[in-house]
């Protein structure tokens, strides 16, 4: 059983752990931004998907470890787009549903052959999310935008724990402690952006 190894116990309790105060929140505070809370919203993709990983583990091992990895993607992915999308883009609605919408379509892909032909381009696109979460971090700090910091840098680990996770084709310890950190940091921008609703 996927779940049965400690690394892999750790990184579901962490990621289901924020993913839910996100996510939950998103959809239970009436006031805030916009542009929070379509970030909030888009870690229904690592709630769902790993609670789907779980769930379908005993049975089908390999299909939920594909879930289990591909939504880790999907969930950086989303959040890098809607951190870089301005506050008053009428775009940033779009993930209001978006994210369920990426759900649907990593389940039926995940069973697919699919799966198996694209999983080098996961590499390059989680490379691609590296660079630009880098980039962002260092222009964010010579423009000298405080709130959005946290974002760039948590998203940043999250794609570099991500890429450790490619490359040794398991979770590790490591993996699940830069993971952990970045997911913690997107949740300290998540909650200080809905006290303070300028980007």
């Amino acid at each position: 059983m996927l779940f049965l190894v400690l690394e892999n116990q750790l990184f579901l309790i962490i990621s289901l752990f924020f993913s839910a105060c996100l996510f939950l929140n998103s959809i239970a505070l009436k006031s805030q931004p916009v542009k929070s809370r379509a970030f909030g919203l888009a870690f229904a993709i690592s709630f769902i998907l790993n609670t789907t990983a779980f769930l379908t583990s005993p049975y089908q091992k390999s299909s939920s470890a594909k879930i289990f990895l591909f939504g880790q993607l999907l969930l950086i992915l989303a959040c890098t787009i809607i951190v870089l999308v301005k506050e008053d883009s009428s775009i940033l609605k779009l993930f209001y549903v978006l994210p369920f919408i990426l759900v649907w379509a990593a389940c039926i892909f995940s069973s697919s052959d699919l799966y198996s032909s694209c999983y080098w381009s996961f590499y390059f696109v989680d490379i691609a999310l590296i660079l630009v979460n880098l980039v962002l971090v260092f222009n964010s700090m010579f423009q000298k935008k405080k709130q959005v910091i946290p974002a760039h840098i948590g998203l940043f680990m999250m794609a570099a724990s991500l890429g450790i996770w490619l490359l040794s084709d398991a979770l590790t310890i490591e993996v699940v402690i830069i993971a952990g950190m970045g997911y913690g940091l997107c949740t300290l921008y998540y909650y200080r952006n809905i006290k303070q609703p300028r980007f």
